[in-house]
């Protein structure tokens, strides 16, 4: 098993480009909108009920692996948190045009929320991974 350096962990989490901490903020609090409006939405959502709870799942299961010395969970969060957005805004905008009660009212609102909560997962990020990739380099 590698050695792990704590301390260059500690000193990288000043780091100005690092923002695991927001995103795990981020994928936690979406985690716990989806599993507390799951029973409500469950009839609206188009997806398997056990699908939906798989992504929590591995929604919370990346927040928790988020780590400064691993590129590849940030990598792999960032493109979750894109996938999110998109999802969420999608749904969000085919339930507008249909909201006839206000259950589709809220699960509108509910998928909105979401969907700026991955969006703001996915801008920090991205700012993450372009310290990782683009740190010390200038362009000429």
């Amino acid at each position: 098993m590698a050695d792990i350096d704590y301390n260059s962990a500690k000193e990288y989490l000043t780091h100005e480009h690092y923002y695991g901490r927001e995103v795990r903020s981020l994928f936690i609090v979406s985690a716990i909108v989806m599993l507390l409006t799951l029973p409500v939405f469950n009839s609206l959502i188009p997806f398997n009920g056990i699908f939906s709870m798989a992504m929590i799942i591995v929604v919370g299961f990346l927040a928790g692996l988020l780590s400064p010395l691993s590129r590849s969970v940030m990598v792999v969060c960032t493109l979750v948190a894109a996938l999110g957005g998109f999802a969420f805004e999608y749904e969000a905008v085919s339930t507008f045009w249909q909201i006839d009660t206000s259950l589709k009212w809220w699960f509108f609102a509910v998928n909105q929320l979401l969907a700026l909560l991955f969006f703001f997962a996915l801008y920090y990020g991205s700012k993450t991974l372009r310290g990782i990739f683009f740190s010390g380099k200038t362009i000429r």
